[in-house]
């Protein structure tokens, strides 16, 4: 069962279980952790774009039925567990390392598995992990936000200390005391100005729908019938709060990083606010290459007419594979819904769709997984046909005739087992590439249905051009 995604919590883009292919095809931009000093290397690498909007108008008289338009709820994730007393807090111009239980212990877990690289030996351009007020000033920690602290993700990720520090590594209890820690330091007293929250009009149902009919009624018709909207209304309504790192750019960021996710264009497209707030965003399903019958199950039949309409279908829980592999569309979600009034029926006449709009982390929810997400990516059901009829690559003649890059790591960064990168160049566009991933350390697998034992190789050592892998 898929989780829902609360108004508090922000939308968080997961990819689909296809862990073998990375794709050069269209544009992912996932960011990656690269160093310890950068997760986002300081930067983010799909801005918000500046644009000039008019601001919301106020109103609702045109009727359209007020259906809760606020995008999937649950109930707001429980905090860490706190296990130090509530008398052991830090308070102002306290040293939460050596006020508080907690930090002594977390202060202790860095000094042993830490200290030899970033304290006094400035490894990594850092030799500050011992000192908490310059691990919060140069966003390694990140008051009240573990999962926003370069030190606890990384130590998380296990690519801090280095794979190659095997004998002195924290344990999984010692990270999570880490994040703990990170996450009971109180913003408002050391990182008062993140502290602060401004937020943006509330804006309803009936207003939303005014601002998507007036934006798609100034386009030319030629692209109207190509131009749906995705709003984080259900985020601004609720308090989310504007400023780096906090709600309104999360939502934003997942937006942006989500839908290039599941495009095959070889450009980044980036959605257009429509409102002064950045709250509703057009796109055109041309930038995505979605405007194209989407075999969901890759036999041969099309099952819908665009991408949008296999998106609605995903976002209604309605993607349903039934015995003959039919889908069916059918019923109606409280995140895609039609709706009724004047403007509404102005925007769905021309747009051409009964549901032109929709909530981000609802759109996120559901292209991210399965198989809407491998036919909006146009991945075959067969990994093999996919690289010779959608990439236009033949790996097994590239591999004879050596036409291939291949590189080894002893810690990639994304698994602790050492790993395999082999690199295509793809037959769609210059300049694009395909990418194969390959895990070791002896794993078991299957072989003609059968299991088999320490199949893989035990190191990427063992035998580097012919290698038997288990995992990507």
């Amino acid at each position: 069962m898929k989780q829902t995604l609360s108004s508090e919590t922000p939308a968080r883009v997961r990819r689909g279980q296809l862990r073998a292919v990375v794709l050069g095809l269209g544009v992912s931009a996932m960011a990656l952790a690269c160093s310890f000093g950068e997760i986002d290397n300081g930067a983010t690498d799909i801005d918000p774009p500046d644009t000039d909007v008019a601001a919301p108008t106020t109103g609702g008289d045109d009727g359209a039925q007020a259906v809760d338009s606020q995008g999937p709820a649950s109930n707001k994730p429980d905090s860490t567990t706190n296990t130090a007393k509530d008398d052991d807090k830090a308070v102002a111009g306290d040293d939460p390392f050596e006020t508080t239980e907690l930090g002594r212990e977390v202060k202790q877990i860095l000094e042993v598995n830490c200290a030899q690289c970033h304290q006094g030996t400035k490894s990594g351009d850092m030799d500050y992990i011992l000192n908490l007020s310059e691990l919060i000033k140069n966003d390694k920690v990140v008051p009240g936000k573990k999962e926003d602290s370069q030190l606890f993700v990384r130590m998380q990720q296990q690519s801090m200390p280095p794979a190659f520090q095997r004998t002195q590594r924290p344990t999984f209890g010692q990270i999570d005391q880490v994040g703990q820690f990170i996450d009971e330091l109180d913003p408002a007293i050391f990182d008062p100005e993140a502290a602060k929250c401004e937020t943006v009009p509330f804006i309803s149902s009936d207003d939303q729908i005014g601002l998507m009919a007036q934006d798609i009624a100034k386009l030319d018709v030629r692209d109207q019938p190509f131009t749906r909207y995705l709003t984080i209304t259900y985020s601004s309504n609720a308090g989310g709060c504007e400023g780096p790192r906090k709600e309104l750019e999360r939502q934003r960021f997942a937006l942006f990083k989500g839908i290039n996710s599941v495009s095959t264009e070889a450009t980044v497209g980036i959605p257009q606010p429509i409102d002064a707030a950045k709250t509703i965003y057009r796109i055109d399903i041309r930038d995505y290459n979605w405007d194209r019958a989407i075999d969901l199950e890759d036999d041969g039949v099309e099952d819908f007419a665009d991408g949008w309409d296999a998106i609605v279908a995903g976002v209604q829980g309605n993607l349903a594979s039934a015995e003959g592999n039919n889908v069916i569309l059918a019923g109606q979600n409280a995140y895609a819904v039609p709706y009724t009034g004047d403007q509404a029926d102005d925007l769905v006449a021309d747009s051409g769709t009964q549901i032109p709009f929709m909530p981000v982390n609802a759109f996120i929810q559901a292209t991210e997984f399965g198989d809407l997400y491998y036919a909006l990516i146009g991945a075959k059901a067969n990994i093999f046909d996919f690289e010779r009829e959608v990439l236009l690559i033949d790996t097994v003649q590239e591999k004879e005739d050596d036409n291939l890059l291949r590189a080894g790591f002893s810690n990639s960064g994304v698994s602790k087992q050492e790993r395999v990168l082999n690199r295509f160049d793809q037959g769609t566009a210059g300049g694009y590439s395909y990418w194969l991933s390959f895990d070791f350390d002896g794993g078991s697998g299957n072989v003609n249905g059968d299991l088999v034992l320490n199949l893989a190789n035990d190191s990427i050592y063992q035998n580097p051009i012919d290698f038997a892998f288990t995992g990507g």
